[in-house]
């Protein structure tokens, strides 16, 4: 229970910096609308029957990808998590908020759930314009939530490893834009997986963020997932203890090796 008013104050004041400059504000609102356009314009661009066939009943191409995107948008904390210590580091600055009187875990959790909440709206705001310019309503939102809750839980850890990398082995970023590059490609994102070739479709059963993605489009657009429910359930559960554990024990030695070889003031 300690660790909630310290993750709480992390959040707020994260979300108080992000706020603090309009320019987020106008991002934050006007990024996402002009995404749900492009998306609906270019539904219109190709067949949607030929679209529902490999999507298993997909309704609306539009829609489809834009869930998706809207799924993967949460993931991106869990890189930007990399770039925010890269930058405390560069500041030097890195010293003094690993020295707080709170967890270190809690901070790195508390910047990560700070940016989540500003993608949350993010994803909030293209939902909406979705549902309107598609005009369709969303179906088992409940279980929706909760497979979004346990992806979530699993991007947390993931935000652990790369903050991890960032502090022993600098400049993440690159690594990060590759990574994201591949589950764009590998995850569904917009390509439907089984329009993939045998070999890909392999390697997007592997990745843990193809579950998530999937099993929360599957339960708002009501087609038929992957595989079934209870396999997504496994991997999403399994995937988010093993992710924060790792993503714990690595930042861990990440920080003692720092602080052994006083590198944390410099980047």
């Amino acid at each position: 229970m300690k660790a909630l008013p310290e993750l709480c104050n992390v959040i707020r004041y994260d979300i108080k910096v992000f706020f603090r400059y309009r320019i987020n504000v106008v991002w934050l609102i006007v990024t996402p609308i002009v995404y749900a356009f492009i998306g609906y314009l270019l539904s219109t661009m190709y067949g949607a029957e030929r679209f529902a066939e490999t999507t298993s009943g997909a309704p609306s191409g539009f829609l489809y990808g834009l869930v998706g995107y809207a799924v993967f948008s949460l993931s991106n904390f869990c890189w930007q998590s990399g770039g925010a210590v890269e930058n405390a580091m560069r500041t030097g600055v890195a010293r003094t908020n690993f020295a707080l009187p709170i967890r270190r875990s809690s901070y790195l959790y508390g910047m990560c759930l700070g940016t989540l909440c500003t993608n949350g709206i993010f994803t909030l705001i293209m939902f909406v314009t979705s549902i309107i310019l598609a005009g369709t309503v969303f179906l088992n939102i409940v279980f929706a939530l909760f497979f979004l809750l346990l992806s979530i839980f699993y991007f947390l850890g993931i935000s652990l490893c790369m903050s991890s990398l960032a502090l022993l082995y600098k400049n993440v970023g690159n690594i990060a834009n590759i990574l994201t590059f591949l589950m764009q490609l590998l995850t569904g994102l917009m390509i439907p997986i089984n329009s993939l070739p045998q070999w890909l479709r392999v390697m997007s059963h592997i990745c843990p963020t193809t579950w998530a993605i999937d099993s929360v489009r599957s339960q708002i657009m009501g087609i038929k997932p992957l595989q079934p429910v209870s396999t997504a359930l496994l991997v999403l559960v399994g995937s988010a203890m093993l992710s924060n554990l790792l993503g714990a024990y690595a930042l861990k030695k990440a920080t003692e090796k720092m602080e052994r070889m006083n590198l944390l003031d410099g980047y």
